[in-house]
């Protein structure tokens, strides 16, 4: 887990780990990855089941 951060409940520290990140000038941007917005994506909503194929799509190409 990242300096200063604590889990709210017990699944953040797993989510802090499915998060990606890049390098820029030497700043680490964290952000959600493609696993992680999947896992958010579970409600019945229409627009998050287009959401929800389309990550797994992405999830499926082993060069994502």
């Amino acid at each position: 887990m990242e300096e200063g951060l604590e889990p709210r409940d017990p699944e953040s520290s797993d989510l802090l780990k499915i998060c990606a990140a890049l390098n820029k000038a030497g700043v680490r941007i964290p952000f959600a990855s493609a696993e992680l917005l999947l896992r958010t994506k579970q409600t019945v909503r229409e627009k998050d089941e287009i959401d929800r194929l389309y990550l797994k799509r992405i999830l499926s190409n082993p060069n994502h």
